[in-house]
């Protein structure tokens, strides 16, 4: 369906901005992809890990990454 189409496009694009450490234009592609289809499960495992793993994003949070992770395994 075309909208799996756009939702994984934004996620992809989140991806790409994730893997060169734009992480904030990553949380907005994320959030895009959600916006679009909300069981699209990998972009709450994405912004968990952003917010987990990624020692150098300043708006880093732990607890959010619970949260993702936590809807991730709901949805997945």
């Amino acid at each position: 369906p075309l909208i799996t189409f756009y939702a994984r496009h934004f996620f992809n694009v989140g991806a790409i901005l994730n893997a060169v450490h734009r992480y904030d234009d990553a949380v907005i592609q994320f959030n895009r992809s959600l916006s679009i289809d909300p069981n699209f499960s990998e972009n709450y495992k994405a912004l968990g890990n952003l917010h987990y793993l990624t020692q150098d994003y300043p708006n880093r949070d732990p607890q959010l990454a619970i949260q993702y992770y936590t809807t991730y395994l709901q949805t997945s």
